[in-house]
């Protein structure tokens, strides 16, 4: 066991408890603040840039899939399913991805899915509005995945 450290409290002076230096200090503070132009943005309304780093929802471009299944190894909670054909479908030959859906309710943001795609078909995007009511609204398929999610725009 280890033992109880005691930590002792500095002392304030008569004249410090007296003038209350700290709450004049606070209310200096406040005021120094007051007359500075405001930072607030106003959400719905006004929408802040993200920072280019951001990872927000994953996106797939399905023409460029190649239904590889690294993607789907990488990941670490096992969130992307996918499955693949070989032969000629969409103007495209070789290996296509024709069942694609990510659980984003399970996934971690973590990039390791983008980092080993060979095509650059997965990619974080910049959407980060992604709440839901439903806990299987958050299972996206190939048709959501490509195009982007709705985002609701509020107006007065």
């Amino acid at each position: 066991m280890s033992e109880a450290t005691t930590i002792s409290v500095p002392k304030k002076s008569f004249l410090e408890r007296f003038l209350l230096l700290d709450l004049l200090q606070g209310m200096w503070l406040t005021l120094k603040y007051t007359f500075r132009p405001k930072v607030t943005v106003q959400y719905p309304l006004e929408r802040q840039a993200v920072h280019p780093n951001y990872r927000g929802m994953l996106r797939v471009d399905e023409d460029l899939c190649i239904a590889c299944y690294l993607c789907e190894k990488a990941c670490p909670d096992r969130c992307i399913h996918l499955e693949g054909e070989r032969g000629y479908a969409k103007g495209k030959g070789g290996k296509y991805a024709t069942y694609f859906y990510i659980d984003h309710a399970r996934c971690l943001f973590c990039g390791l899915c983008e980092e080993v795609c060979p095509t650059d078909s997965i990619y974080h995007s910049n959407e980060f509005e992604a709440a839901v009511y439903n806990r299987s609204d958050t299972v996206h398929d190939l048709r959501i995945l490509h195009s982007g999610q709705v985002i609701v725009h509020y107006e007065r």
